[in-house]
């Protein structure tokens, strides 16, 4: 299989990062990732109801092909979709998957496909499945060249991890934003803070400006410059992160990770490293960004909300402590299990907490927070 020139296997995985941190387009890495594995598309798909994102990417297939597929419906007769939603995360799937036979005798295939401009093969995986949320990947053959080798399955199977990676990270930012919609907090508070560090763990900040120390999220501090937690092994976990994120090379492990600590019994902080391969470079800083660390002090935020909650709504705190948790988006049940309450009784909180709230539904609830920050 032959690789268009300008295309290699390390610089679509700095790309796929690089479109997680929101640096690139989606749409320009699913083309790098035809070309890498010598197919006609790529496409991605990604669905995320809690916070209300939706995404069709396929960026060499013929828009109206899509506009049918989504809106008329072509999708609910689509035969190769039981195959996919069966397999793990990361596992591909082909056309044997679903029956060569099965697809080709379909009505999916000869009133719909068989005109859409692409093959018969494909390769497919699933990035993400939580709950109603999920996300998958396909490769698409031409018609003109209707196969895809071994090798092209390879090079898929190598950046499976990393757009697996990707999504998640792409996932865990969306959710942090919706948390501090919901919080009525913005950017720049303790709960939330998002700092750039190059390998040394050294913040950087524009122009070399001085981090301001008392605007540190809780439990750092900075050591002769760096970034330091707690205790030297979590400092030291720390600093594999950052180095994960910036210098990892082998192909097949993901980039990034988060740790969580308590420094002082007030509620978890949790660091998210995200790799940062800042592809335009930055000529005014003194040093390479080598990861994006998101702090997010869920003590802080629990007790932002259990204010906003008693203040606002005058819920009682056994009625502020079921909402909070009704609002993970996992259902009662699920929140009166953590509580350690019956059900009964989280129905009774529910039902009250859903009269003075004015709102009759989980979802509605979400809402009310999202819509008064708004």
């Amino acid at each position: 299989m032959r690789t268009p020139p300008g295309t290699d296997l390390l610089g679509v995985i700095d790309e796929i990062y690089a479109a997680a941190a929101g640096q690139l387009d989606w749409s320009d890495v699913l083309v790098h990732i035809a070309d890498l594995c010598a197919v006609e598309n790529a496409a991605l798909v990604v669905v995320d109801p809690e916070t209300q994102y939706s995404s069709v990417l396929t960026p060499r297939a013929d828009p109206e092909v899509v506009r049918a597929y989504e809106q008329d419906g072509w999708w609910r007769l689509d035969p190769t979709v039981k195959a996919t939603a069966g397999a793990g995360i990361g596992r591909i799937t082909s056309i044997e998957d679903t029956g060569r036979e099965t697809f080709t005798g379909s009505e999916f295939h000869n009133e719909y496909w068989a005109k859409s401009g692409l093959g018969i093969e494909r390769l497919a995986a699933n990035l993400m499945e939580q709950g109603p949320s999920f996300a998958s990947m396909v490769l698409q053959a031409s018609q003109r060249a209707d196969e895809i080798d071994t090798e092209a399955a390879g090079r898929f199977g190598l950046l499976l991890p990393h757009l697996v990676r990707a999504v998640e990270l792409e996932q865990r930012m969306r959710r942090l934003s919706m948390e501090t919609l919901l919080l009525g907090v913005g950017a720049g508070r303790p709960d939330a803070i998002t700092l750039a560090v190059d390998m040394d763990a050294r913040p950087i900040t524009d122009l070399g400006a001085p981090l301001d120390r008392e605007g540190l999220p809780r439990g750092v501090r900075l050591s002769g410059g760096r970034l330091s937690l707690p205790t030297s092994a979590l400092t030291t976990r720390l600093e594999a992160l950052i180095a994960n994120c910036a210098g990892q090379r082998r192909l097949e492990r993901p980039r990034g990770g988060r740790l969580s600590y308590d420094p002082d019994g007030r509620g978890t902080v949790t660091v998210e490293a995200l790799p940062c391969p800042d592809p335009g470079g930055t000529p005014l800083r003194l040093h390479r960004v080598a990861a994006l660390l998101v702090f997010t002090d869920q003590g802080a935020r629990i007790a932002a909300l259990r204010r906003r909650m008693q203040e606002d709504f005058q819920l009682t705190p056994a009625e502020t402590t079921l909402a909070i948790e009704i609002l993970r988006g996992d259902g009662r049940d699920a929140a009166a299990s953590r509580l350690g309450i019956t059900v009964s009784t989280a129905r009774t909180h529910l039902t009250r907490i859903f009269e003075k709230t004015g709102t009759r539904r989980q979802a509605e609830l979400v809402r009310l927070f999202a819509a008064e920050r708004e």
